[in-house]
């Protein structure tokens, strides 16, 4: 699982930035066979029923279980900042059960496409993995060069995280006018004017303890959340067609509808 990277700084046009940085690794990383990525609107819906600050999802002791509840073995997080003379840092955990690693990597901001390159393929590097030349290919693709673009496709993707559909697919209009080759905001316009049409989507609510009186002296009550929420996902994430019955229609030996049911007396 990947979360958004936590911005540093104190100019608002590069808050963005985080989700956008940390959607470019989640696209890469799905580029390499062996590598299961969790979906972004997953990991959201979850970050957003537990309320975790964005310093609580890189938390050593608050990350970990996350992943555990979304069923990741591996967790990605950190921190980024932009510098003076627009020097663009980034600060990366990779947590697994037994470790966690830090990834630090700096570069000017107009360089932020091959930064994201680079701590992808140093993030399959910590984990021991050797992606093959058609995997690298696929990772070196830049999806747009523009950076304005960018920010926009950014802006979109945390509009998107707050269920404003319709406000997202101005946002990803935005960066596809900037860069009409921007395939990946292109898509994005279409699956936010859909969920906009459809209405927004969620997952259950959480069933929250009836009363803190009732919760044993020194109870952990982010872990009562993560069970309660857990149960909640399987039962919702369960939901699929196999849960429904299909339609069957009866008929006789020989292939015929059976006569309809006498009119009821009068």
């Amino acid at each position: 699982a990947v979360f958004p990277l936590n911005y540093l700084g104190d100019e608002s046009r590069y808050g963005v930035l985080g989700r956008g940085l940390s959607e470019l690794v989640v696209v890469d990383l799905a580029h390499v066979r062996g590598i299961d990525v969790v979906e972004r609107i997953r990991l959201q819906a979850l970050l957003h029923e537990l309320a975790l600050s964005e310093s609580e999802r890189v938390d050593p002791s608050t990350a970990p279980r996350v992943g555990r509840l979304l069923g990741a073995g591996r967790i990605v997080g950190g921190s980024f900042d932009v510098l003076a003379q627009s020097n663009l840092r980034l600060d990366v955990a990779l947590w697994d059960s037994t470790s966690i690693s830090s990834l630090e990597l700096s570069d000017d901001l107009d360089n932020l496409f091959r930064l994201a390159n680079q701590l992808v393929f140093d993030l399959l590097k910590t984990m021991g993995i050797e992606p093959s030349h058609e995997e690298i290919e696929r990772i070196e693709f830049v999806p747009t060069r523009n950076l304005q673009a960018f920010i926009a496709f950014c802006r979109g993707l945390a509009l998107e995280d707050q269920r404003d559909f319709e406000g997202a697919a101005r946002q990803f209009s935005e960066a596809v006018a900037l860069d009409p080759a921007f395939g990946m905001a292109a898509q994005r316009v279409e699956s936010a004017e859909g969920m906009n049409a459809s209405g927004p989507t969620t997952i259950a609510t959480l069933h929250e303890v009836k009363s803190l009186e009732a919760v044993e002296p020194g109870a952990d009550l982010l872990d009562l959340r993560l069970q309660n929420l857990g149960l909640n996902l399987r039962m919702n994430l369960s939901l699929g067609l196999e849960s429904r019955e299909p339609a069957t229609e009866i008929v006789t030996h020989d292939g015929e509808l059976p006569d309809p049911p006498p009119p009821p007396p009068r």
